[in-house]
């Protein structure tokens, strides 16, 4: 797209080697973005190209996709395998030392563990992450009294990072209605309206919204 005298004056533009436009690589090719980081065009125009900033020997891809994440495991990292002669490091030893770290993060700890994680995906150039969350309770086992608490501390530290955090997809053959009377729907039902009030909790609440609308579209009934 070329430059117009409507274009923003506040853009930031970067011209790279190459640019992966969806179909193929281009070059000669300058993308611009808004102060929030919104994609605001692309362009070959001679003056763009000028005002652009220049990266040589790089490349602009789309933002990579975690489809598999456990944010919390990132304290366990490098704790859990070992080559000595005495022990033979096994999946039943690393899941002794998963639970262990497990029953030990604070709700301050998850956080501070998430943010890490999600640091170094954004470092890789992941923008988008599906978290597998599945620790809710205290040392001990002790349910919090906000039974969300902390899965609350991985959304923020992803609002923090800038990473979209999304639920997961239960897969093209589960497209009709989760009514609340079949037992096996529960759990997602559950984790949907978690989802649905961490939004809500971090003040996204047009998001929170359209989690709440769907929870009612898949469980008509609202019980």
């Amino acid at each position: 797209m070329a430059a117009s005298p409507e274009s923003p004056a506040n853009e930031t533009g970067w011209l790279t080697d190459f640019i992966y436009t969806g179909d193929a690589f281009e070059t000669g090719l300058a993308m611009f973005a808004d102060p929030g980081g919104g994609i605001t065009r692309f362009s070959r125009d001679s003056a763009d190209l000028a005002r652009a900033e220049r990266l040589s020997n790089r490349a602009i891809l789309p933002g990579l996709v975690n489809v598999h994440s456990h944010a919390f495991q990132r304290v366990i990292r490098g704790r859990t395998e070992h080559r000595t002669a005495a022990q033979r490091d096994t999946f039943w030893t690393w899941r002794e030392s998963m639970y262990h770290a497990a029953n030990q993060l604070t709700p301050e700890a998850m956080y501070h563990a998430a943010r890490m994680a999600f640091l170094e995906m954004a470092l890789s150039g992941i923008t988008t992450v599906g978290e597998f969350h599945y620790v809710h309770h205290g040392s001990g086992g002790q349910p919090y009294a906000d039974r969300n608490l902390l899965a609350f501390q991985v959304l923020r530290a992803a609002d923090e990072v800038g990473l979209r955090i999304g639920e997961l997809s239960l897969g093209s053959l589960a497209d009709g209605l989760l009514p609340w009377g079949w037992l096996d729907n529960r759990p997602f039902l559950r984790c949907l309206r978690g989802f649905g009030l961490c939004l809500w909790r971090l003040e996204q609440f047009e998001e929170a919204e359209r989690v709440f609308d769907r929870l009612l579209w898949l469980n008509p009934a609202d019980n």
